[in-house]
């Protein structure tokens, strides 16, 4: 855990560096209501807008 996160009291922050891990994560609960739904959303429409061979809008 970073000094930043123990001196504020704050737990460290969720390691989210695949869809896989912000799955998981909103699965937990971590998030507002309706971020789970959202995320699948905007994920499903960035996949439909990208080829196979160009991934850049499902990255940001």
């Amino acid at each position: 855990m970073s000094a930043r996160y123990a001196e504020a009291g704050l737990p460290a922050p969720l390691p989210l560096r695949t869809i896989g891990d912000i799955r998981a994560a909103l699965l937990a609960g971590h998030g507002f209501p309706g971020d789970r739904d959202g995320f699948e959303t905007d994920l499903q429409r960035a996949l439909e807008a990208s080829s196979e061979a160009d991934l850049t809008t499902v990255a940001r």
